[in-house]
Formats: structure tokens, sequence, C-alpha cells
């Protein structure tokens, strides 16, 4: 390993998730790392965010094409996230299917900028007095509590829209469907829809 890979393999741990931050689900470190050795050009993308931190989100289309195409083999990686979501979950048949799909482009901004602050404190960690500025705009809302994206969250909608149990009781917790995969949202006398054709419908209106 060269000079460049190992001084990038700080942000490439906390990137692909750590004690600190978030993973990709299904996603694992073997997976990164066999990406992160092939793709030179990452590692430099790496070297380069970590020098110059607060310039992370010159980077990001970088990192995002690098996510698409080498972790979740997107057919079209540079379409977007945007694009590539929609694709994946058409193809989506189960809720695995959808655990599935990449992260939209603004939660994948954010875990790069919680990426990049966790490697600035790895990398001061031999300091007796480290010089880190607040965690506040690097990916999290407070000390802790993660921020997941910067723009309105529609899912709860869509929740209570498109998926009940269709129990018929005013007890839904005595209903056969209290273990399926999206909990009741109704209040009783409920009947189950399950469209996906809705959420693509929605996608475009809302940018899930």
């Amino acid at each position: 390993m060269g000079e460049m890979a190992a001084y990038g393999l700080p942000m490439l741990h906390a990137i692909s998730g750590s004690d600190y931050t978030p993973n990709f689900y299904f996603k694992g470190k073997a997976k990164w790392w066999n990406a992160y050795t092939k793709d030179p050009s990452i590692a430099k993308v790496f070297c380069q965010v970590l020098k110059n931190p607060r310039e992370a989100p010159k980077f990001f289309e970088d990192v995002e094409l690098f996510m698409l195409e080498k972790i979740y083999n997107a057919a079209d990686p540079e379409s977007g996230c945007t694009k590539v979501r929609l694709e994946m979950l058409k193809a989506a048949n189960s809720a695995d299917d959808v655990r599935l799909i990449c992260p939209s482009e603004d939660a994948l901004h954010q875990q790069i900028l919680r990426a990049v602050y966790v490697s600035m404190f790895w990398m001061e960690s031999n300091l007796k007095i480290m010089k880190l500025p607040s965690q506040r705009g690097w990916g999290w809302c407070d000390q802790n509590q993660f921020k997941w994206n910067s723009k309105p969250i529609y899912a709860h909608k869509l929740h209570d829209l498109t998926y009940t149990c269709g129990c018929r009781t005013s007890d839904c917790t005595k209903c056969k469907c209290r273990n399926c995969w999206r909990k009741c949202a109704c209040a009783g006398y409920c009947k189950k829809v399950f469209s996906i054709s809705f959420y693509i419908n929605m996608y475009y209106n809302c940018l899930l």
C-alpha cells in the first residue's frame, strides 16, 4: 500500500461505518476495502479531503460516484443517487430490498461530513489538546444526535398513506400482522394497502 492510500485509511474506516458513524446496510468493510484498494483515485480524494476538511463539499460528487459504482454496482452511477435510488425502488420486491437501496444524496453528504470529522478526531488523538470544531455542521445536530439529512422528511406521511395492518378490531395490538415490517398506522377498521407504484409517484414529488 502506498503512502497516499495509507493516509486515506481513517476516512475509509469512518465512512464505511465505525463506532462513531453509521454503516451502509449490508455493505461490509470487506467490500469497501476491496473497492478502495482497486481504485487509487478515491484514495487521492480522501487524502485531499483530510488535508483540507472544510473543502469536503467539493468532493461530494467524487465520493458519490465511487459509492454508486463500486459499492452499489449501479448500472449508471453517473446519473446520481436520486435516479439510482429510483431504479432500485422499482426493482424492490420486499422490505429487505428497500433497505438495500443506496442513501439519498443529502444523507450521503451528511455521512461524508461525519466521516471527515471523525477522521480529524483520530488524526489528532496523539495530541494533548485537540483543536476540533464543533460537531454541529459536520453531520450532527448536537453531540448525541446524527443529522441524517437537511431536507424535509416525508417517510412518516407515506407510511400513513400506503401501509396499514388490515385488522378489523379497534385494538391493533392483537392483529395477526403485528409483526409485519411496518407497524400498523391505523386506529382500527383499516385495510392493508402497500403500493410500490405509489412510492415511485411520490418519489418525484418528495425526493425521498
